[in-house]
């Protein structure tokens, strides 16, 4: 198995997995490059000298971002690219749909207590 071939097992294990958090820096922008040419069984020149193993990383990196697997870079002034705000307004969204559902269920296990109570108090639980 040659190294691109050994490079796209690789990514499709990390897929079938789910587990590219192991391979993503803490800031989340970027792979970690090193771990995933040794996870690879590739010497560490490869990173530097091999165009194909470059080229498959860096187009990875971008399918990852384009899936929500890696953040986007912040650009040099610091604000963050249209789709990372897109995904700040998102997860706002969930969160609040979150506490609406949080809601519900206590009032739904609070009409269950009362149900449960009621039916003690007239015997037939």
């Amino acid at each position: 198995m040659d190294k691109k071939d050994r490079l796209k097992k690789f990514i499709r294990d990390r897929d079938e997995n789910r587990d590219w958090i192991n391979y993503i820096s803490r800031d989340g922008v970027s792979l970690i490059r090193q771990r995933i040419i040794e996870e690879c069984g590739f010497s560490r020149s490869s990173l530097y000298q091999n165009e194909t193993v470059k080229s498959q990383l860096s187009c990875l990196e971008i399918e990852l971002q384009r899936r929500g697997i890696l953040k986007a870079e912040r650009n040099s002034n610091g604000f963050q690219p249209e789709n990372e705000v897109g995904v700040d307004e998102k997860i706002h969204e969930l969160n609040s749909r979150v506490a609406a559902i949080q809601l519900k269920i206590e009032a739904l296990s609070s009409s269950i207590n009362d149900a449960r109570a009621a039916g003690l108090r007239s015997g037939e639980i």
